[in-house]
């Protein structure tokens, strides 16, 4: 993995199969180099992705023999694109912590808070049709002086006159992080689901709602159960039993 001609670390390699609707992702070390666990001998697309490069992908077929794929990734011209919540969300300038966790437990409630699309530059008046339909959905702040800035904070920090943010690319993952290697699989990937609440069963298949959906990381056996309205939330007894929070239909 190289950038301008230099071993570039901490980029995240991931290998999609996409016959099996799964992935794994290990991380490059220091010198660039990765390598990932063996897989069966099918096609793979793999991608290699790191904040501040753009993204890069080639298609693979393994034929049961050990392959080399290189990558050389460019400096991307569009950070923010890419960066995770947390950054937009630190834009936000609150009088008190008090006033700053009451907000974030009642936006976080449903989601997460700042990427980059849901904090796009908008009107004072558009603002304000999200946030009264955010609060009818139940994230109504519990104190007072949480209401009364609460409009004016969001709109002030991300109105079309505010200035573009700029941060810095963030340092490479190190330490244990830098080890892990990470298996994601659809759990369905023919309705690809949103996914509300999720529970694992006691012989280790994940459950998720929306409606209900399953898998076992192994087997990969999937299945699907109607719900009518869709679901909520899901969770396991200690008997294994799984209850789910279906709000019924409109």
């Amino acid at each position: 993995m190289v950038a301008s001609g230099t071993g570039l670390a901490g980029v995240m390699v991931t290998a999609f199969d996409d016959e099996r609707a799964s992935s794994v992702t290990v991380v490059a070390a220091a010198d660039g180099r990765y390598r990932l666990p063996p897989m069966p001998a099918r096609s793979y697309r793999v991608r290699a992705t790191r904040l501040g490069w753009r993204v890069a992908e080639k298609d693979v077929s393994l034929t049961g023999v050990e392959a080399v794929v290189d990558f050389v990734l460019d400096a991307t011209d569009d950070l923010n694109a890419q960066l995770p919540a947390n950054y937009f969300y630190s834009l936000l300038e609150w009088p008190t912590q008090r006033v700053k966790g009451d907000f974030s437990r009642a936006c976080a409630n449903c989601h997460q808070i700042g990427d980059h699309v849901r904090w796009k530059r908008r009107s004072r008046d558009d603002w304000e049709v999200i946030v009264n339909r955010m609060i009818g959905y139940g994230g109504v702040p519990f104190f007072d002086e949480t209401r009364e800035v609460l409009l004016d904070t969001i709109a002030t920090t991300f109105s079309p006159q505010a200035p573009q943010p700029s941060f810095a690319v963030p340092a490479a993952i190190t330490g244990d992080a830098a080890r892990a290697v990470i298996y994601e699989w659809e759990i369905d990937p023919d309705d690809r689901p949103s996914c509300h609440d999720l529970e694992i069963g006691l012989d280790g298949t994940v459950y998720a709602v929306s409606g209900l959906y399953a898998i076992h990381p192994e087997t990969l056996e999937r299945s699907r159960y109607p719900v009518r309205g869709g679901g909520h939330s899901i969770e396991r007894d200690a008997n294994g039993d799984m209850w789910i929070t279906a709000p019924g239909p409109e």
